[in-house]
């Protein structure tokens, strides 16, 4: 759960963006599982969708957090788990293999051509 903290300057509003994976240059690396129930529970999203929900939230002049698409609203929620199913959550949305590959490509020691198989 993401605490809600109450400053006492009414003027100031923060927005806070958890986007999954979004089709821009920084993902483009990223190889993604092609399944398609991998395809269905966490989708890509398209740059657009994520400037429409924050545009949104600036027209509603209120502090937000955006946690989209729905399957990072369960985010937060993770840390109850036990670790084992964690783990799962973790191998499904491949998010331990991206980390690594991405951590590799800047250091210059994996190709961008290599996949996840």
């Amino acid at each position: 759960m993401v605490p809600i903290i109450s400053y006492k300057c009414p003027k100031i509003r923060t927005t806070l963006v958890v986007p999954g994976h979004t089709l821009t240059p920084m993902f483009s690396t990223v190889q993604l599982p092609s399944w398609a129930l991998y395809k269905f529970l966490v989708p890509s999203m398209s740059p657009v969708s994520v400037v429409k929900a924050i545009i949104a939230a600036l027209d509603q002049q209120h502090s937000q957090t955006i946690m989209m698409p729905f399957y990072t609203q369960f985010v937060p929620y993770l840390e109850i788990l036990p670790s084992f199913l964690r783990d799962f959550c973790q191998w499904v949305s491949a998010s331990c293999f991206s980390r690594f590959a991405i951590a590799l490509l800047s250091r210059g020691a994996l190709s961008p051509a290599l996949g996840c198989g």
